[in-house]
C-alpha cells in the first residue's frame, strides 16, 4: 500500500444564501470517513487538508476516485449528499534490484 496526503476544497454555491453543514466526507474507495462539523458561508471555500490514506498500489494507471460530502442547509437542517467522481492517475514506482 502507499500512503499519501489529499487536498480537498469544498465549495457552498448557495442559491439561498444559507451556509452548509458538513457532516462527513467519504472517499469509499480509501475506506475513508471523515466528520467534519464545519460549516461553509454562502459562496465560500473549505479546505480540508490533509487527509492521509492508503492506496492499493495493486490498480495502476487510470482509477475513479469518489469524494461523497453528506451536509446540510442551515436553514431547513435537511440531509444531503453531493458525489463527485474523478479519474485519477496511479504511477507505480518500480522497485529494481542490481
Amino acid at each position: 500500500e502507499q500512503n499519501f496526503s489529499i487536498n480537498l476544497v469544498l465549495q457552498n454555491v448557495g442559491s439561498n444564501n444559507a451556509a452548509a453543514i458538513i457532516d462527513s466526507i467519504v472517499i469509499p474507495e480509501f475506506n475513508l470517513h471523515l466528520f467534519n462539523g464545519k460549516t461553509i458561508s454562502a459562496d465560500s471555500t473549505l479546505s480540508v487538508t490533509p487527509i492521509s490514506a492508503q492506496f492499493d498500489t495493486t490498480v495502476v494507471g487510470d482509477t475513479l476516485l469518489t469524494v461523497r460530502v453528506k451536509w446540510r442547509d442551515e436553514n431547513i437542517l435537511s440531509s444531503n449528499q453531493t458525489d463527485s467522481i474523478r479519474t485519477i492517475t496511479v504511477l507505480k514506482k518500480a522497485n529494481l534490484k542490481i
